[in-house]
């Protein structure tokens, strides 16, 4: 009988927590695992700032105790998504900002060309979290280092299109500089499972301990 009420009051207090973090954050957004989602944390900035300091920023941003990154998008399901949650106080018109994504290339440059580094445009792209590079959702042309645009800088750094209303695919862009190529924003991604599966590792810990203390 003890059992059960020690592992109902951990259960509550697991639960309670959870909400309490949860509800402290303002603009904060969870894709649902049951809406179709992963169960992840995102949370839109809004600061004019180069793709470099956006990573810095998100990397030292926290939410329930677990670190941030620059969004990882796997899927069109996600980008769309992500895209749609580019929101401040209800505000939507920050997704035609041109905000910065967790993708760059390997290798990135601010003064060499690609074709100089010896690869193409399209080639050696990657997430900062290191997971597999396998969706993309380029706008028509990108990514073309720059084009016309940029002749004799490297272009390493993803974007949502700018100023492209109504559109959320990507292009490639400078880490900084540039009409319309400094974002205005970008969206921190946290890797947090869903309550549920943080209420059972939670319990599953307790168990541990108990165990412990007993041996």
């Amino acid at each position: 009988m003890f059992r059960i009420n020690w592992l109902g009051r951990a259960v509550c207090a697991a639960l309670v927590c959870v909400l309490l973090v949860s509800s402290a954050s303002a603009d904060m957004f969870q894709w649902t695992v049951a809406e179709g989602g992963n169960g992840h944390y995102y949370e839109f900035v809004y600061d004019s700032i180069s793709w470099y300091a956006a990573k810095t920023n998100a990397e030292g941003m926290s939410h329930m105790g677990v670190s941030g990154h620059l969004v990882t998008i796997t899927s069109s399901e996600e980008n769309e998504w992500v895209w749609n949650h580019q929101i401040i106080g209800g505000d939507d018109r920050f997704r035609a900002a041109g905000n910065w994504i967790g993708a760059y290339q390997e290798g990135a440059s601010a003064t060499a060309k690609d074709a100089v580094q010896g690869f193409a445009p399209d080639e050696r792209w990657a997430w900062v979290t290191g997971e597999e590079w396998e969706f993309t959702n380029w706008y028509s042309g990108y990514p073309n280092d720059g084009g016309f645009y940029n002749p004799a800088q490297d272009v390493d750094f993803a974007q949502f299109v700018c100023p492209v209303p109504g559109t959320s695919q990507w292009r490639d862009v400078r880490q900084s500089g540039g009409i319309c190529q400094v974002a205005r924003g970008y969206m921190v991604e946290y890797d947090i499972p869903e309550p549920a599966t943080l209420t059972l590792l939670g319990i599953g810990g307790l168990l541990a301990l108990r165990r412990r203390k007993r041996g």
